[in-house]
């Protein structure tokens, strides 16, 4: 694995602006955090189709972020209401990586920075054999950048709730290993993912939490958390 370059490093590679408050937020946590010399908001692959959210690119590690924030209507019946927002929330931010893995890696399809798609990403993808990539899906409920719910953490962690069982049965915002079958994608609200990135200090640590946190939930139906940060949880294995 390559080395990569340290925080004190006078590129930065931020580009292109949020749309909804949420891709606002993620761009904002980016921007505010060790990430901000890494990463690109809301690039292209086309003039009317975004990679993902947010890309984070640094030696071998990529890192694909996908953002919703979906409003949850308590006063519907709680399981309609909890289906429609997890196909919402989660399922279009699953199939938003399954696209981006595709197309980043495995077509190697041409990245701009811009809409317009005049803008190369202009830095290398690292070779499939040696890439480290980590998907990422993060959930909101706020409407607005300013909006007081934009930071109250809503998931919980239940590792025994997988796949179909998440929005058929589970308890809503109880989430576990949401694609089992296939590579694992984390689903995190914008409270625990900003916590994680202040408490962290680098894309590698970032890296070594994510593979932390995955072997705490994949194959291991015990495991639960109320939040990122309760003591139990796997931030906890990391830090």
């Amino acid at each position: 694995m390559s080395e990569v370059p340290t925080s004190e490093s006078p590129i930065r590679i931020n580009d292109g602006n949020g749309l909804t408050p949420t891709e606002e937020l993620l761009t904002q946590l980016g921007e505010r955090s060790f990430l901000r010399f890494w990463s690109h908001a809301n690039p292209h692959i086309n003039r009317k189709e975004e990679l993902c959210d947010l890309l984070v690119v640094c030696g071998d590690f990529v890192i694909t972020f996908s953002d919703k924030n979906n409003e949850f209507k308590s006063t519907e019946d709680q399981w309609v209401g909890w289906r429609r927002w997890y196909r919402s929330a989660v399922t279009k931010s699953v199939n938003q990586l399954n696209g981006a893995t595709r197309n980043l890696l495995r077509d190697r399809v041409p990245v701009f920075k811009d809409k317009e798609c005049t803008v190369p990403l202009g830095i290398p993808i690292p070779d499939p054999e040696h890439e480290r990539h980590y998907r990422v899906a993060v959930a909101s409920r706020a409407k607005e950048l300013n909006d007081p719910e934009a930071f109250v953490p809503i998931i919980s962690i239940d590792s025994g709730v997988v796949g179909e069982a998440l929005q058929d049965t589970a308890v809503p915002f109880v989430i576990g290993d949401v694609v089992p079958d296939r590579q694992f994608v984390h689903v995190m609200d914008v409270a625990g993912l900003r916590m994680v990135l202040t408490e962290l200090d680098t894309v590698s640590d970032l890296a070594e939490y994510l593979d932390a946190r995955e072997s705490f939930i994949r194959g291991k139906p015990a495991n639960s958390a109320d939040s990122e940060w309760e003591p139990t949880g796997a931030i906890h294995a990391v830090l």
